[in-house]
């Protein structure tokens, strides 16, 4: 039996989800930004409307009160510490942000963003 599943579980604008997973096994989500990363694991989470089911240890969390399932089910999200307004003040000089920038799939453009604009996974 499976430690943790997900069926047919669609927050807002996603397709449903169906998944799978062991105890102690892992996954990584990764793809663009405003793909809908953030939202699956806070559906997951039992913080955001949904439709589907999650279940974990065989026990589904529409079975239980929300604040049990969130004593059970967390989610810790990646907030990192941002001082400047825009994504360019978070680069010191002489630094060249560019080659970073194009790994991550960003142009240059990026750097005069607020900070605001930027969703959690780019923040």
């Amino acid at each position: 039996m499976p430690a943790l599943r997900l069926q047919h579980l669609a927050p807002k604008i996603l397709q449903p989800t169906d998944l799978e997973l062991a105890a102690g096994e892992l996954v990584f989500l990764s793809g663009p930004s405003g793909t809908g990363k953030s939202l699956l694991l806070r559906a997951i989470a039992d913080l955001d409307p949904h439709d589907g089911e999650v279940w974990l240890d065989g026990v589904a969390c529409s079975s239980m009160p929300p604040p049990e399932w969130r004593r059970r089910v967390c989610l810790l999200p990646a907030e990192s510490h941002w001082w400047g307004a825009r994504v360019r003040d978070h680069f010191p000089s002489p630094l060249r942000p560019e080659p970073l920038l194009d790994r991550l799939g960003f142009g240059t453009e990026v750097l005069d963003w607020s900070v605001s604009r930027l969703s959690t996974g780019e923040r």
